[in-house]
């Protein structure tokens, strides 16, 4: 029992540790007052754009959070026009290199192993990001912390893709029509 709750503790920390969404927003527009809402650029059928896998992700699971906020999709005259995007970000990470420290009776000793080698590694940041229809100025704007990798499989990106996208808008309001 000792051992079932102290991973609990741990994996509890672990998930207080996960960097939520940052979050920025027009704070002379009332949020709340809005009703309909339309994808920016990918529901006119003269687009060309196609709707890549982890976009068709993305776009799903926006629509269920915003009709959670009581906020429906519309083919004409919505009042917020929403936008999303995965910014394709990398760093370099380095391996081979290592160095370590012994000691015996005595005698000591310090080691390390180089060269170092570095490796790109991409990975993708979901924004999303919210209009007015009328004015086309961005009222809300949400971009997640945490990296899609390109190595996930596709369970892992769909449940990320969720996950990530339902803690950016758990800062967006309820509407009045609610």
């Amino acid at each position: 029992m000792k051992k079932l709750v102290s991973a609990l503790v741990v994996l509890f920390s672990l998930a207080a540790c996960t960097p939520s969404p940052i979050y920025d927003y027009d704070s002379s527009v009332d949020l709340s007052q809005y009703n309909s809402f339309a994808f920016l650029g990918y529901d006119d059928a003269e687009n060309e754009n196609i709707l890549s896998l982890d976009a068709g992700r993305a776009q799903n699971a926006v629509t269920s959070q915003l009709k959670l906020k009581g906020i429906e999709k519309v083919d004409a005259d919505p009042d917020l026009l929403v936008s999303f995007d995965i910014l394709e970000e990398s760093e370099l990470q380095s391996y081979g290199g290592s160095f370590g420290v012994g000691y015996s009776s005595n005698r000591y000793g310090v080691g390390m192993r180089t060269p170092e080698r570095y490796r790109e590694v991409k990975y993708g940041k979901l924004v999303v990001e919210v209009a007015d229809s009328q004015s086309r100025q961005v009222v809300w704007r949400a971009q997640s912390q945490r990296k899609l990798s390109q190595t996930m499989s596709t369970d892992k990106r769909s449940v990320f893709i969720n996950e990530q996208i339902d803690q950016m808008f758990s800062q967006f309001p309820q509407t009045t029509a609610q």
